[in-house]
């Protein structure tokens, strides 16, 4: 009995341990949470870290290849696949990938947190209904995914808008400031030449 009890205990503390507690997060959320969000390709994977070539960057400097380490919670990409990544920087500037986020990769479009999908099929439909439909879901997640490409895109399209408006607004202070200026030392010379003819 003690031996049951004692294995039952173990079961639950290696379930704990390996298993990540994931939390609903919205995309709106996880962009502004993120510190780095790109489109990118993986080309190498071990068991500490994989390496990505970013190919498209929508938040954040642009870094051409980064490091994430694996963890209990990160994601674990294969090697060529492509993925649409949040990543967060911790303290030792180290990147990390959740996988409770919002990354994916066109090859599984799926997230924890999809909510879009319709409700699963009904369990006694034939076999080839089911494959049917686990190809609808494949096809409906691929356009979420595209989807969000196309938002992150416009969003990033918008924040470039806002900088140039903000700059322009920035130098047309500053042509009137210089014109202000011009002008009060154009009136201030006049005024010592006026000065200078009246004394004479």
């Amino acid at each position: 009995m003690i031996k049951k009890l004692f294995t039952l205990l173990l079961s639950i503390i290696s379930i704990n341990s390996y298993c990540c507690d994931c939390k609903t997060i919205s995309k709106e959320t996880e962009y502004r949470n993120s510190d780095f969000i790109f489109l990118g390709k993986i080309i190498s994977v071990n068991d500490k870290f994989f390496e990505i070539e970013t190919l498209e960057v929508f938040k954040g400097k642009t870094i051409r290849k980064i490091k994430s380490y694996i963890s209990d919670c990160s994601i674990y990409p294969n090697k060529g696949e492509i993925w649409l990544l949040y990543s967060k920087k911790n303290s030792k500037n180290a990147f990390f990938i959740s996988a409770c986020g919002n990354s994916r990769s066109f090859s599984k479009p799926f997230t924890i947190n999809y909510t879009n999908l319709p409700p699963p099929p009904p369990l006694d439909i034939p076999e080839a209904c089911n494959d049917l439909n686990g190809k609808n879901y494949f096809k409906i997640a691929l356009l979420q995914l595209e989807l969000d490409i196309a938002k992150l895109r416009q969003i990033r399209s918008q924040n470039k808008f806002i900088v140039l408006t903000n700059n322009y607004q920035s130098l047309q202070n500053q042509i009137k400031l210089l014109k202000l200026i011009t002008v009060s030392i154009i009136i201030f010379v006049l005024f010592l030449i006026f000065r200078w003819r009246k004394i004479r």
